[in-house]
């Protein structure tokens, strides 16, 4: 009896131990990178740093997490609550987009100074291992995406310049989504089912770029149209009418405005569709200047809330809340975009450079950007987490590239 006791205690105990293992292993991996945080010598060393750490993640995507648990974290993972396959297309996208705007030979980067010959070679080579993991000889996607988050990947993928007729079974099957996705009042619903009635400012960013993109290169008017009139249905409803700033969300039925006013990463959301359409239509084009307006608009309210530091707060609404290096990342890179539109803040592309270096004085030796927001869970449920995040990485390396851009080519 005693025997069988002593192996029930020893068992409990062993698993105990397992259990603590796994959830101070992220924390105690954390505090150990942190040490000599923010220490590059200057800018060029900090955006070689972060961009070689950025290569390394694209081909092996640091987990997302799910959960702000710090315990029990093993049941999360039973439970499939720890990671969803869906977040990790939006990572990707931020680091593929950042890597090949850096590189100089995305669509995107004209008029960049461009780096060595040999990291736009190296570059390459990774992006081609990338590209032949996720799509198949025929050039669709070897795991079909269930999520409209695959459409900021796809808009990546077309935004590099690599052989983009490669992959234009991909594109098309990402078209197909997107559109099966497109709820009663004729927009895109970021989830279906129970929340299928909400409009979440996340598609701004996510689905609306892929949408111009592939509507202008390949003939489809209507999906152009239905990416410019996504962002004016969320103009008109999921906005402050005084600050000018998105909502979580707002409901498609009677347009009521749902969960924070001010959410960091809404506005980056907001302000990653609006740039990115805004760029991607011709000039002749009778909806660019309207586009423009909201973009000076936006970067006007966005500018407001910048703190001193340099950053933008997980709510930018109140100073005391924690920094993000997410929002900060994306808000940097679209003031540097928004300096080209007429009535955007005259001192745009300098709190860029402020935003900046905030992001460098937060960058681990490991060239890791750290104090990200993790994933928000639900409308009004928003992570506590702040650690690194791939999309934070990836909008640093865009807002870097943009920075280098010579001033001629500001309002290209």
């Amino acid at each position: 009896m005693n025997a069988i006791l002593f192996g029930t205690s020893s068992a409990i105990a062993l698993a105990a131990l397992a259990s603590a293992a796994v959830d101070l292993t992220p924390a105690a991996s954390a505090w150990v990178q942190r040490i000599g945080i923010g220490r590059f010598p200057d800018e060029a060393a900090w955006r070689d740093t972060a961009a070689e750490r950025a290569m390394k993640w694209l081909l092996r995507t640091p987990t997302v997490r799910l959960t702000d648990q710090t315990r029990l974290l093993w049941l999360d993972m039973l439970r499939g609550e720890y990671r969803r396959a869906a977040i990790q297309h939006w990572q990707e996208a931020a680091l593929v987009l950042g890597l090949t705007e850096l590189a100089g030979f995305g669509t995107a980067a004209s008029g960049v100074d461009v780096p060595a010959a040999r990291f736009s070679s190296r570059m390459r080579a990774v992006l081609t291992r990338f590209f032949s993991r996720k799509f198949d000889e025929s050039g669709g996607w070897r795991e079909q995406p269930e999520q409209v988050d695959a459409a900021m990947l796809a808009w990546a993928v077309m935004a590099s310049g690599l052989e983009p007729d490669r992959y234009r079974r991909a594109f098309e099957q990402t078209a197909e989504l997107v559109l099966r996705h497109v709820g009663g009042d004729g927009l895109v619903q970021y989830r279906q089912g129970a929340v299928g009635g909400y409009r979440y400012v996340d598609t701004i960013g996510l689905v609306c770029p892929f949408l111009a993109a592939y509507g202008l290169t390949y003939g489809r008017e209507d999906c152009v149209d239905l990416a410019v009139r996504q962002i004016d249905a969320y103009d008109r409803h999921g906005m402050h009418p005084d600050l000018h700033l998105p909502y979580h969300a707002y409901a498609a039925g009677d347009g009521r405005p749902l969960g924070l006013c001010g959410w960091g990463r809404g506005l980056a959301w907001y302000a990653i569709g609006l740039a990115d359409v805004w760029r991607l239509l011709p000039a002749s084009d009778r909806r660019k200047a309207e586009l423009e307006a909201r973009i000076a608009r936006f970067a006007q309210a966005a500018a407001r809330f910048q703190q001193p530091d340099g950053s933008w707060r997980w709510t930018v609404t109140r100073p005391e809340t924690r920094a993000d290096s997410s929002v900060t990342a994306a808000l940097a890179w679209f003031l540097l975009r928004a300096a080209a539109a007429s009535g955007a803040p005259g001192d745009a592309r300098e709190r860029a450079r402020r935003a900046l270096a905030y992001l460098r004085g937060v960058t681990r030796r490991s060239g890791a950007i750290d104090f990200a927001q993790g994933d928000t869970r639900d409308i009004g449920v928003y992570a506590q987490r702040f650690d690194v995040l791939p999309f934070a990485q990836g909008f640093a390396l865009r807002a870097a590239a943009a920075a280098q851009e010579p001033e001629q080519g500001r309002r290209a």
